[in-house]
């Protein structure tokens, strides 16, 4: 059976100024995949991803979201298409004077005229799809870090989006709840069969969950492949910022471990 591509950047070139970002990147992504890009800070993968929502227009290139040109489409054509993708932001970017049920129902009232009734019943279930429910209520400022990240899930499922795009989601996060956005990602592909797209910097998450794998390095993809293909590669690039981030989240897990016991202090 022929795979699906739902996601298509063809030659896409981005410069601010004179810092040129984005150098000629091209790489698709299949239906329901697990994806990840990874790469230093200040590679411009966070300026990739928002060029795939249609944020940032490119310089030269294309992105088609199911065959279509994000950056060409106009009035309902354009709004059907964004509608499609749903984003997480990289630390959840909810409104701090809403609460968690207005935070979510809020894409529902700019798209849709829906009852309140209806609202609500959509609110619950995205809730229910984070393991968080009945937290309607409560502020942003109330919630854990890992908490805002599920609601801030949630927000991007309301619409039910066919894409899911996420920008850093574990970012300052500790271990454990590292692991737990991580699951939550792979738990909600699973379930919604939605295509994601995910942007990080822990080798550890992309080894254990992705699909596939693309390396942006100096405003080019570098490598794309399996995480098994990834840790056999001949990229000498690649093979240091693997064995970097190797060494900092080992020594990362080293120190909680110790301070845990209370032989280190923060």
């Amino acid at each position: 059976m022929v795979e699906e591509t739902v996601i298509q950047v063809i030659n896409l070139y981005k410069s601010f100024g004179k810092q040129q970002v984005l150098k000629g990147v091209s790489f698709s992504v299949k239906k329901g995949e697990l994806f990840y890009i990874i790469g230093k800070s200040g590679e411009g993968k966070s300026v990739l991803l928002k060029h795939i929502v249609g944020l940032i227009t490119p310089d030269k290139g294309k992105v088609l979201i199911e065959g279509m040109d994000i950056h060409q489409a106009t009035g309902v054509d354009a709004l059907k298409l964004r509608r499609k993708i749903g984003m997480v932001f990289q630390y959840g970017a909810l409104f701090d004077s809403m609460t968690v049920y207005e935070n979510i129902a809020f894409p529902l009232r700019e798209h849709f005229s829906l009852s309140e009734k209806e609202i609500a019943e959509i609110v619950k279930e995205k809730l229910a799809l984070v393991e968080l429910e009945g937290i309607e209520r409560k502020m942003p400022s109330e919630l854990s870090g890992g908490m805002r990240k599920r609601v801030a899930l949630a927000r991007a499922l309301a619409l039910n989006p066919g894409i899911l795009l996420y920008d850093e989601p574990t970012t300052g996060l500790d271990p454990l709840l590292t692991e737990e956005i991580d699951n939550l990602i792979k738990d909600t592909r699973d379930k919604t069969g939605v295509t994601s797209v995910v942007v990080s910097h822990d080798i550890w998450s992309v080894i254990k969950f992705a699909d596939r794998v693309a390396y942006l390095a100096n405003g080019r993809i570098e490598f794309i492949g399996t995480p098994e293909e990834m840790l056999e590669t001949d990229n000498q690039m690649l093979k240091r910022f693997i064995c970097a981030r190797l060494e900092d989240k080992l020594m990362t897990s080293l120190f909680n471990a110790c301070r845990s016991r209370g032989s280190c202090t923060s």
